[in-house]
C-alpha cells in the first residue's frame, strides 16, 4: 500500500514538473508591425479548432477561445485567430484565454504611427507654380482672350 502511494507521488511530481517546465505557446502577430491603420490578428495553436471572442482595455487585448463543435485532442495543434484593431499606436499586450478562463499564451506587440508623407520645399514651390498657371490661364480663358 505505502508503495502505491509512493508511486502515485512520484507520478504526480512528474507531471506538476512537465506542466510548470512546458514550452510557452507561441502567439503570432500578424502583420508583425501592425501599424495604427491595419487590422491585426494572433495566430495561436491549439489541440482544436477555437472560436475567439477579442476585447480591448487599454493596452490589454484580451481573447477567450471557445472550441468549435466537437473537439478530439489528437494530432499536430490547429491555428485559431483573434482578429483585432486598427489600434492607436503603442505597446500592447495580448492574452490567450482557453474556456476555462485559464491564461494559455501571452506575447507582446507594439502598433506603430503611419507616417503622413510630406512635400519637400522644392515640390511645393513647383505645386504652387504649376496651380498659379493654371488660375491664370482659367481666368484668362473664361474673359474671352482665347
Amino acid at each position: 500500500m505505502r508503495d502505491m502511494r509512493t508511486i502515485a507521488v512520484a507520478i504526480a511530481l512528474l507531471l506538476a514538473a512537465a506542466v510548470a517546465g512546458a514550452a510557452p505557446v507561441p502567439v503570432t502577430i500578424v502583420p508583425a508591425v501592425p501599424n495604427d491603420l491595419s487590422p491585426i490578428a494572433a495566430i495561436v495553436p491549439f489541440q482544436c479548432s477555437m472560436t475567439a471572442s477579442t476585447v480591448v482595455n487599454g493596452f490589454v487585448v484580451r481573447s477567450i477561445f471557445t472550441p468549435q463543435g466537437g473537439c478530439v485532442e489528437i494530432g499536430p495543434p490547429v491555428n485559431s485567430v483573434a482578429q483585432f484593431g486598427p489600434l492607436p499606436p503603442g505597446t500592447y499586450t495580448f492574452e490567450a484565454y482557453d474556456e476555462s478562463s485559464r491564461l494559455y499564451a501571452t506575447t507582446t506587440f507594439t502598433v506603430t504611427s503611419t507616417a503622413i508623407p510630406t512635400l519637400s520645399e522644392i515640390t511645393r514651390a513647383l505645386l504652387l507654380l504649376a496651380l498659379s498657371a493654371t488660375g491664370v490661364w482659367s481666368v484668362g480663358w473664361r474673359g474671352g482672350s482665347r
